[in-house]
């Protein structure tokens, strides 16, 4: 199953990698899909709390940054993560972007 998956190590802090679920116990067996073992290019498997997956975001509408107002919270692809981040202004293809907490409620 694709999940996403929180990151919880220094510097990984909010952020999310893709991942696929290989087993299912008290906690999860993940292989994810762009980081890999250290001096390797094996897909870096890990045992996880349940609590730390989210379900694959639906794709955004082409127009989803209309209704962004400063304040809104969103997600920022970087070094194959998802990253979460803050958007204090918008205009047209022109944000501002903050890192942001994970409290913060998305738009």
């Amino acid at each position: 199953m694709a999940v996403e998956v929180a990151g919880d190590d220094e510097g990984f802090e909010h952020s999310w990698y893709s991942a696929e679920v290989l087993k299912v116990a008290a906690k999860l067996l993940v292989r994810y899909d762009s980081l890999f073992e250290e001096d390797s290019r094996r897909p870096l498997t890990e045992s996880i709390e349940p609590a730390r997956l989210r379900p694959v975001p639906p794709k955004p509408h082409s127009n989803w940054l209309n209704g962004a107002k400063p304040g809104f919270a969103m997600e920022l692809k970087h070094d194959d993560g998802w990253w979460e981040v803050g958007g204090t202004t918008a205009h047209g293809l022109l944000v501002a972007l903050t890192a942001r907490p994970r409290s913060m409620k998305a738009c």
